[in-house]
């Protein structure tokens, strides 16, 4: 997959793009052997635990090492497999794909010129209200609320970007950076679809940068691949549509 991530031949201007990127540790070697043989120029790699998916490494190892190095714009991906939906490897391609090609980068570098107040984009068909599986994610989206002195009652106001893959400003994220989680927060890793600290912090990703006053939008696209997550209480289904 990192091959579909654009990058300018040798001496050519075009986007740069650093790699930032998190892998279990028993294969980081290889990882960065892969990498090496790819050509990347710039990389960040961090081996890590197999715990709390693709969150815990983003927001204790990626985000906070992207922000201390200046960064403002990111593209956020992961592996995905959803083994347990029937539809699965064409809800995580329509995500992969709608982050990945060269017209979308641009494009969503276009967007975030445009709009100074736009902090989140998510691929169509993926921002959400956080009422979707509300009830299994309660407990830990509570806890989250009271570490940051929020008020429950303001998550239902609130949407995320379903997948977890996104892009947008650092800035709009930065509050997780001051979270304090752990490793040890995160549950063992047992195949679980949802209910972990890791599936409530795919909400709270849209949440924080709510609370921040950071608009959320969708890309232009298709979204058929878009599975029925539960009840949906979006108002309105247009692609364009802002919190």
């Amino acid at each position: 997959q990192l091959k579909r991530i654009p990058q300018p031949a040798a001496g050519q201007s075009g986007l740069q793009v650093d790699l930032y990127l998190s892998t279990p540790r028993q294969q980081l070697q290889a990882v960065a052997d892969l990498l090496k043989a790819q050509g990347w120029p710039r990389v960040h790699l961090f081996g890590v635990d197999n715990r709390g998916r693709d969150l815990a490494p983003f927001v204790l190892h990626l985000l906070p090492t992207a922000l201390r190095h200046g960064h403002a714009v990111f593209v956020k991906l992961h592996t995905k497999r959803s083994d347990h939906l029937s539809d699965g490897e064409a809800w995580a391609e329509h995500l992969i794909g709608s982050l990945m090609s060269a017209e979308a980068l641009q494009t969503c570098l276009e967007l975030l010129q445009r709009n100074p107040g736009l902090g989140l984009l998510g691929p169509a068909g993926t921002l959400m209200a956080c009422s979707v599986a509300l009830q299994a994610n309660a407990d830990h989206l509570l806890a989250l609320c009271q570490r940051c002195g929020v008020s429950p009652a303001t998550l239902l106001e609130h949407r995320f970007i379903a997948g977890s893959m996104m892009a947008g400003r650092l800035q709009a994220l930065e509050p997780l950076c001051r979270l304090g989680l752990k490793l040890a927060d995160f549950e063992p890793e047992q195949g679980q679809t949802d209910g972990t600290l890791a599936h409530a912090l795919e909400r709270w990703l849209g949440c924080t940068a709510a609370q921040g006053n950071w608009q959320l939008q969708e890309l232009p696209g298709e979204a058929c691949a878009v599975p029925g997550f539960g009840h949906r209480t979006l108002s309105g289904s247009d692609p364009q549509h802002h919190s």
